[in-house]
């Protein structure tokens, strides 16, 4: 039943009972069907080990009783997972989101476009200031999913597999849910702190109020909100871990402000791992599985603190991330606000970047232009710059992302690497010049 509740310091918003976070595994069916599984697993044991003689009897030999047991065993484990997939209308959507995930790593075209033939966003420079416009965005990357600690994190063997093998067992106990490690993957304990840092590096903020820092100002206020600061709206991906994060780390404007974060499509990620596929049906709210808890709230978030008119869903097969980049760029001039708050994705970061940095920003080169073309967003990390947009000679809508407007907020990127080998090229360098001497 739907009923009204007010969010703790602030405004009152609907709320709906499924909003609710969902249940931990072990709470409901994943106990059951692991209890099913393994009593039958037990049975299994019992038999093949501790079979009668007469029943022995029967077969050629202990292998021969070995292999007619699994062959048995295999069936009752499949038909136990089939009962529940009937059963659950979650695993049923699960189901054909694996199978369409499948699909999606061998044939979409989501990465594939050409990158040679796209316009310098350069030419948009030499336009007349009154023949181009300008929208200040801050990009925040989510905090660390899942999927990240599974597959992005130790490449040690041992840990490596420990990691895959924990996410494997963690998404067959999720199988009756409606939640996932792998699907939609959601933040784990790393990244609900990385998003309550940037929370309390923007609350702990203080204003040099000089030049220098005169676009970082303007950047903190912006994400605080309040009367003076300038006007911004907040919108995320449609999945799971963009939303979390920008609802822990903007947590306290929400209930201040009383506003909504818009749930846009062009923001999900640009990538062919199943992590990259959403959960919620278009034009439904994105589930906030932990939220609630980080905060130490008295319920659930409110459904009604989402605006899901622009959630379409899951990107199609045959589209391209150049289409959602564009459209995301062109709908942030469709705003009134003079700042947009996009909480997002390392690669869909990346590519905007390299599509809509000048091509006199080169690669390799100590400065944040470079590394916005070189290497991701951290995780928790959030970045601003000026995005201008004109037409082109040919007539086409153009953008640029101002290389001299990036600034750091928090975090930054991520160009450890980066750094390593351009300090070990240059000490093969100063070694070599050395050695001519």
């Amino acid at each position: 039943a739907d009923k009204e509740e007010a969010a703790p310091g602030g405004p009152r918003h609907e709320l709906h009972a499924a909003a609710r976070a969902p249940a931990r595994p072990l709470d409901t069916m994943s106990f059951q069907l692991l209890l099913l599984l393994t009593v039958v697993a037990l049975c299994y044991v019992a038999v093949v080990g501790y079979a009668t003689a007469d029943v022995k009897a029967m077969f050629d030999s202990q292998d021969e009783l070995i292999q007619v047991g699994s062959r048995y065993l295999s069936a009752m484990m499949l038909g136990t997972t089939a009962a529940f997939a009937l059963h659950s209308e979650h695993v049923r959507r699960k189901a054909k989101l694996l199978g369409w995930g499948i699909v999606v790593m061998f044939f979409t075209s989501d990465m594939k476009w050409n990158k040679k033939t796209l316009p310098d966003p350069d030419d948009i420079k030499k336009l007349n200031i009154t023949k181009k416009k300008q929208k200040r965005v801050i990009f925040i990357r989510h905090g660390e999913s899942l999927w990240n600690e599974a597959f992005n994190g130790s490449k040690l063997p041992h840990k490596f597999s420990y990691q895959v093998i924990k996410a494997l067992i963690g998404e067959i106990m999720m199988l009756p849910l409606f939640d996932s490690v792998l699907f939609d993957s959601p933040l784990n304990a790393q990244g609900f702190s990385q998003a309550k840092i940037l929370s309390r590096t923007l609350d702990n903020y203080v204003s040099k109020g000089d030049k220098k820092s005169e676009a970082l100002d303007d950047d903190v206020a912006a994400m605080r909100g309040g009367q003076n600061a300038p006007t911004s709206v907040l919108v995320s991906s449609n999945l799971r871990r963009a939303a979390q994060t920008l609802f822990v780390s903007h947590w306290k404007r929400l209930t201040t402000t009383g506003e909504t974060v818009k749930i846009i499509s062009s923001l999900q990620e640009i990538s062919r791992n199943v992590d990259t596929l959403v959960l919620c049906h278009a034009q439904k709210p994105v589930p906030l599985p932990g939220v609630s808890e980080c905060l130490d709230l008295d319920g659930a978030v409110p459904l009604g603190m989402q605006d899901c008119v622009d959630n379409k869903g899951n990107k199609p097969l045959f589209g391209t991330g150049l289409q959602r980049l564009e459209e995301f760029a062109e709908w942030s001039f469709t705003r009134d606000e003079d700042v947009i708050i996009a909480a997002g994705h390392s690669l869909w970061f990346k590519h905007f970047f390299n599509t809509f940095l000048g091509k006199s920003v080169k690669t390799g080169e100590d400065n944040p232009a470079s590394d916005a073309r070189d290497c991701k967003v951290k995780n928790g990390g959030a970045v601003g710059f000026n995005l201008e947009c004109g037409q082109l000679a040919d007539g086409r809508t153009w953008y640029r992302v101002d290389n001299e407007s990036i600034e750091i907020i928090e975090g930054g990127f991520d160009n450890a690497k980066k750094q390593k080998k351009a300090a070990k090229k240059a000490a093969k360098e100063a070694k070599k010049l050395k050695k001519n001497q």
